[in-house]
């Protein structure tokens, strides 16, 4: 399945910049897959690349084909279910990978996800990117899965305003600066959310106020603990030809 989608739908009113394109899954059967308009393309293709040989991909996914990997492969397997969420009527949420230890595969899960749309890296957002960055690139990535590493240094208030952000499925709407009118629309999404961190985000909204049940119910959590499946060099070297093989 390729992001690069060739047909554009006719005959249709769009809203905002964004326009639809026909994604065929398969040979039977065809969906209309959201994508961003000429103003969000650019910034789309130097992210989403294609540079990938089927049957190393698929040996290095095979790694979580292992028992103790499912935690891992869950969270890797949401760069295919993300594209589906436009078609269940949902916006988005954020999936946590917690543990404090280092060396538990939390960051490589995402550059394994990251890898089957784009470079492994180069599609990684941090915690200190801002708010607007992070909601900016779900705008470019649309239906597409977004990673963001290490966020523990955030803030409460500042993954609180996140949380929210996420499932609204579009940036924040803005004021022109030369006009009393709103700037053009820059897009919307429906996807999936995956963050790593070394503490619980859940105990962190908790502690920032009494009733956190509207944020909590954006956020799924779950520990990846460590296993002993694979020792560092083993990882380092499997999963480094990511970088040679990503984009399917």
């Amino acid at each position: 399945m390729n992001p690069y989608l060739v047909e554009r739908r006719r005959g249709e009113n769009y809203v905002g910049i964004s326009c639809e394109y026909r994604l065929y899954l398969n040979k039977s059967q065809e969906r209309y897959f959201t994508m961003m308009g000429n103003k969000l393309r650019g910034a789309y293709n130097l992210l989403v690349s294609h540079y990938v040989k089927d049957k190393d991909w698929k040996d290095i996914i095979n790694v979580y084909n292992m028992h103790g990997f499912e935690p891992h492969a869950f969270a890797v397997f949401t760069a295919f279910g993300a594209p589906l969420l436009k078609f269940m009527g949902l916006k988005g949420g954020i999936i946590n990978l917690v543990n404090n230890r280092s060396g538990t595969g939390k960051s490589t899960i995402l550059q394994v996800m990251n890898s089957v749309w784009g470079h492994p890296d180069y599609l990684m957002l941090q915690w200190r990117d801002t708010l607007n960055v992070k909601l900016h690139r779900m705008a470019v990535m649309c239906n597409l899965p977004i990673g963001v590493d290490e966020i523990t240094k955030m803030s409460g208030d500042d993954f609180s305003d996140l949380a929210y952000s996420v499932t609204q499925g579009t940036p924040r709407r803005r004021m022109k600066a030369s006009a009393n009118e709103e700037r053009e629309s820059q897009g919307f999404w429906a996807t999936m959310m995956v963050s790593t961190s070394n503490s619980s985000m859940t105990d962190k909204l908790e502690s920032l106020k009494s009733t956190s049940e509207g944020e909590l119910m954006r956020l799924m959590q779950y520990r990846i603990d460590p296993t002993n499946n694979l020792d560092k060099a083993t990882a380092k070297h499997i999963f480094g030809r990511l970088n040679s093989n990503h984009g399917l």
